[in-house]
Order: C-alpha cells, then structure tokens, then sequence
C-alpha cells in the first residue's frame, strides 16, 4: 500500500490496524512469557510438577523436546512482532500523509517502546519469577503451537544447516602427529596420575560414608535455626542463617519438617518464606551416611531428619555435609556450630575437644585403638562413664585416653581436656 492512497484513510480504517496490532502484541507478550517460565525451570522443579498435577506432566513432556519448542516460539513470536509493526508502519504512514509528521513519529516510538516493555521486558520479567505457575498455565497453548508448525520442522532445521555452513564453515583439519604433540601426550600422562591419586582420594570418601553412622555427622537438634511459620526476612538474624540454612518446624508437635535454602531466596521479598522451603527427608539414626546418601538422592531432597526409636528428630544431616566428608574426608558438620577447632594441641601430653567431637575423629587423628563405648561424641563418652551429666572438673579414662571437663556453656556446649595413657605413644600435632 502506497503512501499517496494512505492519504485517504478514515478514522474508521483504523481499528482493523489497531486491533491486529493489538492481537499482535498480546502474541508476542504470550510467547515470551512462555519461553521465559518453561526453560527457568531446573530438572528438581520438571520433577516436582510432574509429580504435582497432570499440567505439570504436560510441562515436562513438552520440555522433553526442547529444540522443537524453542523453534516454535522463536518462529510464532517473528510471526507476530513482523505483523504488529507492519500494521504500526500502515498507521504511521498514513498520518503521515495527511500532514502529521509529528503524530506518524509518535506512533512509531509508542509502538517500539509498547513492544519492548509489555512484550518482552514485563512478560519474561513474570515467567522468571514465578515459572511454575505460569508453565502450567501455557502448556496447553503452547502444545498446539508446536504441533501447528511441527510440519517446517525439517525444513527449517535444513535450511539452518545450509545457513550455518555458508556464515560460518567448520573446516577440520587432517590430524597429523608432532613432536609437540608427544610432548603433550607425556604431560597429560604426568596429569593423569594426578587425576587417579585424586579419584582415590574421592573413592575412599564415598567408602568412610558407608562406615559412618547418620547421627556422627548429623547437625544436632538444640543447634538447629528452627523457626515457626509464617516466617520472614525479618525474622531472620546471622546466627540463625548459619549454614545457608534454617528449618521450618510443624506448628502443632516442634518437629522440623522442611528446610529453607536462604542462599536460593531473594532478599527484597516481603511475603513468608516457608512456601520457599524443601521438605525433608527422614532416615533412622543407625544408618550409614552412605544410604542417607542414596535416600536424598532419590528423592531429591537437600536434607533429611535423623530419627530415634520413638518416631522424634535427634537432627539433621544435610546433601552439602555428606558431599563435604566424599570429598574432603572430614567428619562432617558437628563440630561447626561451635566455631572452634574440634581438636586444638595446648601442649606436652594435653589436647582440648568439644563435647561435640566424634570417637572416630580422635581415633583417627591420634591413630589410636577406639576406646570401648557405643557413644559417637566425646560428650556422650562423658555420660556414660559418669552416668550423669558432666560438670566442671569431673574426670573420666576410656581406653587409650583419659577426659577432663574443663567448661560447660549456658547451651550446654562442653570443652574438654584430653590426654593419652601412658602406654599410647604420643603424637605431637
């Protein structure tokens, strides 16, 4: 349409421009909401929709083809963005034609900006944010999207591949050996047995998992963040963010039942943060770390609550603690909360430990036969000796070392003076 017949247009042939335009936008807006909420989701959220309702199914297999469904929404939305200003440029035009070259310019930036804010920017802005929701409200749209141009697919992918070969040729050359390619090769030989040392070290992680009970590595329960819901930013402090981490408990019986990610939650949100949270897992308290392992993994879950007999929470033990121990051979996170070293040297035949410190730790650091108790910590090495609760002074001898309490803190933390008998070699740290 030329611009001298654009001269002649009514008000009345207007709206037909301004409808489509409007269609148009509400296209491109659906489209870019749709590719902003579905590929935000991560593997752990596809699982927990699909797990959730029949739309979240529909979520997951419409993600399952991912390229097919990109295509489709990167294809509609030109569709869309080329029509919305076809039908901007008809309108501009015929403005200005008619002498209003001020108006047809307004047109063109409102058109531009109204594109750019309400199609892009504020759509993608909703998907991100909250993409469970809207994935569940588009799947079904956005399934017979994909099915209406599954048929150019194949053309489109052809035409693609010519494209890319024409711009951008990946020429590969002959391979040819070097001298400086056996340099190399003899390097990377040098690096692999770096590797190998590595991956034992690895191995032999995973294996102390399988010989490490729940309640050695375990976050002890009166040392838990646990916060009642509603809970929010404000309820927050450093001491209960310790870790990156604070438990939600049940209203009614105390228990924890979820954990909430803090690392993973916008500080600037104003509404209760329990909705944010995981739940957790539960495992009895005799059960390798290695099965607590296997259990978190399968359900996907960032923690689990470790058990008694009687169905109540000792603690938790977290994926980041027991990855820790894999990967690093410590013991794990009893020790942490105390914001101490678990073993400090004070000199001659003299160590001080919290009461938090595992047998296994001692054990392996003094490389000393594991003294005759049932107990994990030193602390409760103490009370079974005493048969009481410790108090300052009280001195106790288990095997191969012999325990002093030299403090006890208003939560009940115990500090503890430890020395090996005489007839244990002693290790100078």
């Amino acid at each position: 349409m030329e611009p001298e017949t654009l001269q002649v247009l009514s008000l009345g042939w207007y709206w037909p421009f301004l409808a489509l335009m409007l269609f148009c936008a509400f296209g491109s807006a659906f489209f870019s909401l749709s590719e902003a909420a579905l590929f935000s989701l991560d593997e752990r959220g596809r699982e927990e929709l699909a797990e959730s309702s029949r739309r979240g199914q529909q979520v997951r297999q419409l993600l399952a083809q991912a390229e097919e469904l990109l295509a489709a929404i990167l294809l509609w939305n030109l569709i869309c963005n080329l029509l919305y200003f076809a039908s901007s440029a008809i309108i501009s035009f015929s403005f200005r034609g008619q002498g209003m070259p001020a108006t047809a310019a307004m047109i063109g930036i409102g058109s531009l900006l109204g594109l750019i804010i309400f199609c892009e920017m504020v759509p993608k802005t909703l998907g991100v944010s909250y993409p469970r929701f809207w994935a569940k409200a588009v799947v079904v749209p956005m399934s017979w999207a994909v099915r209406l141009v599954e048929r150019l697919m194949p053309f489109l992918r052809t035409l693609s591949d010519l494209t890319l070969r024409v711009v951008w040729p990946s020429f590969k050359p002959e391979p040819y050996l070097q001298v400086g390619d056996l340099e190399r090769a003899v390097e990377w030989s040098i690096v692999n047995r770096l590797l190998l040392s590595e991956e034992q070290a690895v191995l032999q992680g995973l294996v102390a998992l399988a010989e490490i009970r729940a309640d050695e590595l375990m976050w002890p329960r009166k040392r838990l963040p646990l916060l009642r819901p509603p809970v929010y930013w404000r309820d927050l402090h450093e001491a209960a963010s310790r870790g990156g981490y604070v438990y939600i408990s049940d209203p009614k019986t105390d228990e924890p039942v979820a954990i909430l990610p803090l690392r993973e939650i916008c500080r600037e949100l104003e509404e209760p943060l329990e909705q944010w949270a995981q739940p957790l897992a539960c495992v009895p308290w005799c059960v390798p770390a290695a099965d607590v392992l296997e259990t978190l993994w399968k359900e996907r879950r960032l923690a689990a609550a470790v058990l008694n007999e009687y169905g109540e929470t000792l603690g938790i033990l977290t994926l980041e603690d027991l990855l820790r121990v894999a990967f690093t051979l410590g013991m794990g996170s009893a020790d942490r909360p105390l914001e101490r070293e678990p073993i400090r040297y004070l000199g001659g035949n003299r160590w001080q430990v919290t009461g938090s410190t595992a047998i296994r730790r001692l054990v392996k650091h003094f490389k000393i036969p594991k003294p005759p108790t049932k107990c994990v910590t030193v602390g409760g090495l103490l009370q079974e000796c005493l048969g009481r609760f410790p108090a300052v002074g009280d001195e106790c001898s288990a095997g191969p070392i012999r325990l002093r309490v030299l403090d006890i803190s208003s939560d009940g933390d115990l500090l503890v003076e430890l020395q090996l008998t005489a007839n244990t070699e002693k290790i100078q740290t």
